[in-house]
């Protein structure tokens, strides 16, 4: 199976961007390093990142997914393998007339701050990657198609375990969620002891593990791990009599 190479998105390069049809649209920027954290993990964890065409949601419509992610100073790069099939190569194909070669991302934002009217992302988690026509960043795009590499991380080879793969997936970016909350606790209380240091008052913030979202992150993440249980003891082999 090919696979592409890809530019997924810049860094320190704004764009104009809008979150929803019907949103407002504002200046978007990615710092270097945002997804340190999700890098690293790769070096060690299988990627669980589904490729598609034009933001098509669902499984059904995930042409490919990731076997690599390289972070550069100029932006976060990715491989992805394109799956075997009609639609796989109705995409190879519109990528080749050059009809198809944007890039564009789903990330959640963990951590960002607004400098002179750019949203700056300073941490966020990559959860897909869509092939479009006109991208919100002109340099995000597709760089090559190459053949597969002997390393590239295998597919999926039944349907129960591409649920299990999508049942990763949303469970890592829980993770990333609740781990967002985390941080944003913890630069409250880090603010408020530099208040009280310049002799102001603070309201010490509420503990995150309070937080409704927090909460809510938990149960979700709750109830996909006993649904990733249930499915890994299905796809357990059965010892023979």
């Amino acid at each position: 199976m090919p696979a592409l190479e890809l530019c997924i998105v810049p860094y320190s390069i704004s764009a104009e961007v809008a979150d929803g049809p019907g949103s407002e649209p504002y200046r978007e920027l990615f710092r270097p390093g945002v997804f340190r954290e999700q890098v690293e993990q790769a070096q060690s964890t299988p990627l669980r990142i589904w490729l598609n065409c034009e933001h098509r949601r669902g499984i059904d419509h995930a042409i490919g997914h990731a076997v690599g992610l390289l972070d550069r100073p100029g932006g976060l790069y990715g491989s992805f393998r394109v799956r075997d099939g009609v639609e796989g190569d109705e995409a190879l194909a519109m990528v080749r007339d050059g009809a198809l070669t944007g890039v564009s991302m789903q990330a959640t934002p963990l951590r960002s701050r607004t400098l002179h009217g750019v949203t700056e992302r300073l941490r966020a988690h990559l959860n897909g990657v869509s092939l479009v026509g006109q991208p919100a960043y002109a340099e995000a795009r597709v760089l090559g198609i190459r053949r597969e590499r002997r390393d590239d991380q295998p597919p999926p080879a039944s349907e129960a375990e591409v649920i299990l793969w999508e049942l990763e997936r949303q469970d890592r970016k829980l993770r990333a969620v609740a781990g967002g909350y985390i941080d944003e606790f913890c630069d409250q209380k880090q603010l408020g002891r530099r208040l009280v240091a310049l002799g102001m008052r603070a309201t010490p913030p509420q503990p995150y593990t309070r937080e409704r979202r927090y909460q809510r992150v938990l149960r979700l993440r709750a109830q996909i791990q006993e649904q990733r249980a249930q499915l890994e003891q299905r796809l357990r082999p059965q010892p023979r009599d």
